[in-house]
């Protein structure tokens, strides 16, 4: 019983004086390519799902948009 008091108290003697350690990350860069968003096409759909075609339109244009702000603030990370 005694051993293992003497144990743990040393564990937390020792683990106080060591050295932290601190990694250094490093961003990794890749070569991304632009899209663009292709021109609208004319389909023909109920009168009902009008709305949700053009909902599910604007939200694909959307995401698209996002995501090529996203690539140009990665592209300007990589160059400084």
């Amino acid at each position: 019983m005694k051993t293992i008091l003497v144990m743990i108290l040393l564990s937390l003697l020792f683990s106080g004086c060591t050295s932290k350690v601190v990694i250094k990350k490093e961003l990794l860069c890749y070569e991304l390519q632009d899209i663009t968003i292709s021109d609208d096409i004319q389909i023909r759909v109920y009168k009902d799902d009008l709305a949700l075609f053009e909902a599910r339109n604007n939200e694909l244009k959307s995401a698209i948009s996002f995501y090529k702000m996203q690539n140009e603030k990665y592209n300007l990370e990589c160059k400084k």
